[in-house]
C-alpha cells in the first residue's frame, strides 16, 4: 500500500461547493495563438469588472453532486498542475509580447505585456505559489522587460496597468514643456491639505493633460462609483475629504489591481500593512479588494501617519514609500519641509506629491481642463448574510442578476464561490434585491450547498498544513 491517506473534512471546502463544476475559472479567458493577442469573453451585464483578465481555469476536476464525498486536488498534484497552466499561458503572452515588439506592433506588444502581468496575477493567489521559482523568475523578466519597452514607446494603450502609467510619467515628467501651462492663484480651492502650484505640480498637469488624458477621464468617469462611500468614510474618520483623490493615482480605481510590487486593491496595501489595519485574506477572499473595507484602513492608516509627522505631505511620502524613507529624508535634508527634501527621496517618492496635487485639481474641476467626463453611478446595494460556500452563478440567480454584476459588487472574492467556513459572509446584492435573494436563497437544495471534500494527504502534511492550505482552523479538521 502506498502511502497516502484520506482525510474526509466534514466542511465547506474546495470541491464540493457548487453545484456543477469543482472548480471553476477565475475570470473568463482562453490561450493565445502565437503572436495573437486575447480579448476575454464576457456575458453582458449591467456592471462590468474595470479591468477583466485573460486568465485560465485554474483546475479541470469534476465531481458529482450526489455524493458526499469528493476527490479533488492535493498539494502536490492539482495546486501546481492548475498554476503551471495559468504561468505556461502568462509565457506565451510574455513571448508574444517580445514578437510583436521585435515586429514594430506597439500595440500587440503592449497588450500582450499586460496579458502575461494578468496571468501572473491571477496565479499569485495560488498557495505557495512565492516559493515557485518559475514563478517568481517569470515575473521578474516580464515586468524588467515592459518596463524598458515602456520607455520606448509614444503612448500607452488606453487600459495599461498603473504601473505601467507611471513609469511612463516618472520617465516624462521632468522634461515636460509647461510653457503654455498657466494656473490662476484664484483658481485653486482651499483644502486642508496643500494644494500648491510650482514646477513640479505644472509637469504633472501637462502630462495628464496630454499623454496621461484617457487615464485620467477613466478615473473621473470611475470615481462616480466609488467616491461617495469613501467621502463618507472619509469624513467618519476625520481624515481631509481631497485624499480620497489619491485611490486615483493608487490604483486607477481598479479594485482587483495587483501591482508589480504585489500591492493590491482601490489603496494598494501590502498583504503586511493592510493586515495590520484588519484586511485578512487568503485563498478564497482578499478585503484588501474590498472597496469598503480598504477604504476605511487608508483612512485609518493616514490618519496614524498624520498623528507620526503632522504634515499631510509627510503622509504622503510615508503612505507611498514607508515611515523609514520619510526619516531618512528627514535626516538627510534637515528638514520636514517636503519640497526642500525632494531630491533626498526616490525617484518615484519626489514626484509622488506632485502628481497627487496635479490629480486633484484637475479632477476636482476638470471642466476647465477640457475634461468633460460623465461618471458612472454610484454603486448601490443590500448586504445579505450567506452562511455557506455556495457558487456565485447560483447567488446571483438568487438575486436576478447577472453573475459579472455580483462580482463587481464583491471584488474581494478570489474564486467562484462564497468562502467555506465563513458564517455570516456579507454579500453584496444589487440594491433592492435582498427580499428576493433572502427567499430564493432559503429554497436551496442541500446538493448546491455540498459541505463535503476529500483530501488526498501526501508525505509530510500536517493537519496544521491542511488547514491553512484551504484557509481553515485546524481545530475544524
Amino acid at each position: 500500500m502506498n502511502f497516502k491517506a484520506f482525510l474526509l473534512i466534514g466542511c465547506c471546502l474546495l470541491a464540493g461547493c457548487s453545484n456543477n463544476d469543482s472548480i471553476k475559472p477565475i475570470s473568463n479567458g482562453s490561450q493565445p495563438a502565437p503572436g495573437a493577442s486575447v480579448e476575454p469573453v464576457q456575458a453582458k451585464s449591467v456592471l462590468r469588472p474595470i479591468t477583466p483578465a485573460a486568465t485560465v481555469s485554474n483546475a479541470t476536476t469534476k465531481h458529482t453532486t450526489d455524493t458526499l464525498i469528493a476527490i479533488v486536488d492535493s498539494t502536490e498534484d492539482n495546486d501546481k498542475k492548475a498554476a503551471g497552466r495559468i504561468l505556461e499561458v502568462a509565457r506565451q503572452f510574455y513571448k508574444n509580447a517580445l514578437r510583436a515588439q521585435k515586429l514594430g506592433d506597439s500595440l500587440l506588444a503592449q497588450t500582450n505585456f499586460e496579458d502575461a502581468i494578468n496571468n501572473l496575477n491571477e496565479a499569485s493567489y495560488f498557495p505557495g505559489i512565492d516559493a515557485n521559482n518559475d514563478f517568481n523568475e517569470l515575473s521578474k523578466s516580464v515586468i524588467e522587460d515592459y518596463e524598458k519597452y515602456i520607455a520606448t514607446v509614444d503612448s500607452l494603450v488606453p487600459l495599461s496597468s498603473i504601473d505601467a502609467l507611471h513609469e511612463k510619467m516618472y520617465a516624462e515628467v521632468e522634461r515636460i514643456d509647461i510653457s503654455n501651462i498657466v494656473i490662476p492663484p484664484n483658481f485653486i480651492p482651499k483644502t486642508t491639505v496643500p494644494l500648491v502650484m510650482n514646477e513640479y505640480v505644472k509637469r504633472s498637469i501637462a502630462f495628464f493633460a496630454t499623454r496621461g488624458r484617457v487615464h485620467l477621464e477613466r478615473w473621473i468617469r470611475l470615481s462616480g462609483r466609488y467616491f461617495p462611500m469613501m467621502f463618507k468614510i472619509f469624513k467618519e474618520e476625520g481624515v481631509p475629504e481631497e485624499m480620497v483623490y489619491l485611490s486615483m493615482a493608487e490604483s486607477g480605481l481598479n479594485p482587483t489591481i495587483r501591482s508589480w510590487a504585489k500591492a493590491v486593491g482601490l489603496w494598494q496595501f501590502m498583504r503586511g500593512t493592510g493586515a495590520l489595519y484588519g484586511l485578512k485574506g487568503n485563498f478564497w477572499y482578499d478585503e484588501r479588494r474590498d472597496p469598503e473595507k480598504a477604504t476605511r484602513a487608508a483612512a485609518r492608516h493616514l490618519k496614524d501617519l498624520y498623528a507620526q509627522y503632522n504634515d499631510w505631505y509627510l503622509v504622503l511620502v510615508g503612505y507611498n514609500a514607508g515611515g523609514g524613507r520619510v526619516n531618512r529624508g528627514i535626516r538627510k535634508s534637515g528638514t520636514y519641509d517636503f519640497w526642500a527634501m525632494r531630491d533626498n527621496l526616490p525617484k518615484e517618492t519626489r514626484n509622488y506629491i506632485p502628481q497627487y496635487i496635479a490629480v486633484t485639481l484637475m479632477a476636482m474641476k476638470p471642466e476647465p481642463f477640457g475634461l468633460i467626463v460623465e461618471k458612472e453611478d454610484t454603486l448601490r446595494y443590500d448586504v445579505v448574510s450567506v452562511d455557506d460556500c455556495v457558487d456565485l452563478s447560483v447567488l446571483a440567480d438568487c438575486a436576478g442578476t447577472a453573475l459579472d454584476t455580483l462580482r463587481v459588487l464583491n471584488p474581494e472574492l478570489l474564486q467562484w464561490c462564497t468562502p467555506p467556513n465563513y458564517k455570516g459572509y456579507r454579500l453584496k446584492v444589487p440594491v433592492g434585491t435582498g427580499p428576493r435573494f433572502m427567499e430564493q436563497y432559503a429554497q436551496l437544495p442541500p446538493e448546491k450547498k455540498q459541505d463535503w471534500i476529500a483530501h488526498s494527504v501526501g508525505r509530510g502534511e500536517t493537519p496544521s498544513s491542511i488547514a491553512k492550505r484551504y484557509g481553515l482552523l485546524t481545530s475544524v479538521l
